[in-house]
């Protein structure tokens, strides 16, 4: 059983706004983000709106469980490499409906990553033509108004449009997993810079009070070792 499963069950009785694709996407942008406290239990108002976790508490606290299990799966998939959600395979014989339905798809992934990078501020302070975002905006606005160029497509073309919307999702996973390394990255160095800090703190003279609380002098205390 895939860990869509039982998210997407409880996702339905609930009433949600998302579903099981949607929530993981929006769960990989917020691993992308820079931000140290940002958690699963800050995206809820995304995924419920203004439903209830539960009728009750047991009923609550199992929604919850399924509900936040797939942030640490997802943690592993982060550091693999995006793979975005499948659907049912694409062929020549495959009708226009099918097709938008991929490219919509898709367009609401990205939506939904950006949404959960957004969720850590990451996005307030980004260049207009700062990459991997702008490509990932950029498709998604092509994604969407997919809907005319379809409504002009013949059945012959139908193989080349397939062949499109398949590079373009290779193309939609390499910039989320570009945009979870950088998220990472920044991860790191505020952490070290934390580290860093707390490391650098200057020494008490011999003479002065020790840190510790113990009301004797440094040079008498945890300065003795030293």
């Amino acid at each position: 059983m895939t860990i869509s499963d039982p998210l997407e069950d409880v996702l339905r009785r609930l009433g949600a706004k998302l579903s099981a694709w949607q929530v993981r996407a929006l769960y990989l942008g917020a691993h992308a983000s820079a931000d140290l406290e940002l958690g699963p239990q800050h995206l809820l108002p995304e995924i419920l709106g203004d439903a209830e976790v539960g009728e009750h508490e047991q009923d609550a606290r199992e929604n919850l469980g399924v509900l936040l299990s797939p942030w640490n799966e997802l943690t592993e998939a982060a550091r693999k490499g995006v793979r975005l959600s499948t659907m049912p395979a694409v062929t020549a014989a495959s009708t226009v409906d099918e097709l938008r339905a991929l490219a919509e798809r898709r367009a609401a992934e990205i939506d939904a990553f950006m949404t959960g990078l957004g969720a850590g501020g990451d996005l307030d302070d980004l260049e207009p033509d700062e990459q991997p975002y702008h490509f990932l905006a950029t498709t998604q606005s092509l994604l969407e108004g997919l809907d005319k160029q379809l409504a002009r497509w013949t059945k012959a073309d139908l193989p080349t449009l397939r062949a499109t919307l398949s590079t373009t999702t290779s193309a939609i996973e390499d910039a989320m997993t570009e945009a979870l390394r950088i998220g990472a990255t920044l991860r790191r160095e505020q952490i070290a810079e934390l580290r860093g800090q707390v490391i650098s703190k200057p020494k008490p003279g011999r003479n002065e009070p020790c840190p510790c609380g113990s009301g004797r002098k440094w040079k008498r205390c945890c300065g003795a070792a030293s």
